[in-house]
């Protein structure tokens, strides 16, 4: 086993299971790259502030940053490195989530809405303007799920098109962190908002019928919300440090 140790925080992670990097972003703008076999390890640097977002698509490594760029790193085998192959300035502010679309278009949730950038050019198309900042992007059915800081949740078609908005409503009023979970006793999708004070609101989708809404027993807000998978079993992450593991009853 290894360890790392970082003097600044880690505000987004990643680990791509066929090249088996993992990827932290942190909040200096770096981004550290590990593998363990064959042994490599780098520091990718470029962003200025806190990376928020990462993915991988089609073996390029994809980072959001709250400097408002999003860049496009490519593995050089000759170098034995990855290089910033393209950087995106985002028109609409700090980004805080990336979405591949197929078949060729990158949603990017910023603090005054959602860009859409193609991955032909690599250039801003088209946007969705909003008065509160994309907590996360979630593909459903060839739709997007857009979750805002507010509490407002929005369906959007490949096209950008809304087709759907929910709330602010009730006690659900914050989304801090959103996650699309399978309930599998109902044979339900289920999205999970995460809000302040460790409160977590479930609804069944896609007609949206609120499940309730319940709490950690932390109050620290609601960082990650993780399906694990299996036996319908889900984490919750908060800020108080929390970690709560979750199973669903049958009865549910």
């Amino acid at each position: 086993d290894n360890e790392v140790n970082f003097s600044e925080a880690v505000t987004a992670l990643l680990f791509e299971p066929t090249s088996r990097w993992l990827f932290c972003g942190l909040a200096d703008g770096q981004v550290r790259a590990f593998r363990q076999e064959p042994f490599a390890e780098q520091a990718l640097t470029g962003h200025t502030q806190p990376v928020t977002s990462l993915l991988v698509h089609e073996s390029v490594l994809i980072s959001g940053s709250a400097d408002g760029a999003v860049r496009a790193w490519k593995y050089d085998a000759q170098l034995g490195g990855f290089a910033c192959a393209a950087t995106v300035a985002v028109p609409l502010g700090p980004v805080f989530s990336l979405l591949v679309q197929q078949p060729d278009s990158l949603w990017v949730g910023a603090q005054r809405g959602i860009s859409c950038v193609s991955l032909q050019t690599l250039q801003p198309v088209g946007s969705i303007d909003a008065s509160s900042r994309v907590v996360r992007l979630v593909p459903y059915q060839g739709c997007v799920l857009a979750a805002f800081a507010d509490g407002v949740v929005k369906v959007f078609d490949a096209s950008g098109k809304e087709q759907f908005s929910h709330g602010p409503l009730g006690e659900h009023t914050t989304n801090t962190a959103v996650a699309l979970v399978r309930q599998p006793h109902a044979n339900k999708d289920v999205l999970l908002c995460g809000q302040e004070y460790g409160y977590i609101t479930a609804y069944d989708i896609p007609d949206f019928r609120p499940r309730g809404t319940f709490t950690t027993g932390y109050e620290g807000d609601i960082s990650a919300i993780i399906d694990m998978g299996s036996d319908g079993i889900f984490a919750t992450f908060g800020l108080s440090g929390d970690v709560v593991l979750w199973r669903w009853e049958r009865a549910g």
